[in-house]
């Protein structure tokens, strides 16, 4: 009876751990969102990685950008969404953004229009800034590419990059 028991506990906890929804928090208000994905800086930057994750308003999206800064710097501006069909995706800057142990955290708001072309096609890559530019080499304008690195005796058969796509569409088809 007691391994019956323990056996129904680690069930029910794993079922519990793998349905646990990613959430993205502006504000008082929660987003069902994708999980963090790491793309690759290119260039100098404090922090090797942006973090990437997209939220569900709706129809409509949010995308949070997430990067190690200096206390004083901070993602700013526009940003632009390179998609694998060759197209471009421009999100304004509303300040929406905070400053939290040493991460500059970004907030950018998707149409319904935008968040089915994320369906469509997978992200290559993304253009900030990290502001002030006046920090040299650090700071200013930087790209991010959907890279992993996979290691693997027959490689063709791996993917290169994170499925954005099939993420998003997960997420807008719940």
């Amino acid at each position: 009876m007691k391994t019956f028991l323990l056996n129904l506990v680690l069930l029910l906890s794993f079922t519990l751990t793998t349905n646990a929804q990613n959430l993205i928090y502006k504000g008082n208000t929660q987003y069902q969102a994708t999980e963090n994905w790491n793309f690759k800086i290119n260039g100098t930057a404090w922090s090797d990685d942006l973090e990437v994750t997209i939220g569900k308003n709706g129809e409509k999206g949010i995308i949070m950008l997430q990067t190690g800064v200096t206390p004083d710097s901070y993602i700013g501006g526009n940003i632009y969404i390179f998609l694998s069909n060759g197209t471009k995706i421009t999100c304004l800057d509303k300040k929406n953004r905070d400053n939290v142990d040493n991460k500059s955290i970004v907030i950018y708001d998707l149409t319904t229009n935008e968040v089915e072309m994320l369906k469509e096609n997978y992200i290559m890559s993304i253009r900030f800034t990290i502001q002030p530019s006046s920090h040299g080499g650090f700071n200013g304008n930087k790209t991010a590419d959907n890279k992993i690195n996979i290691f693997s005796f027959n490689q063709s058969d791996d993917k290169n990059y994170i499925e954005t796509d099939v993420k998003i569409s997960e997420l807008f088809n719940n």
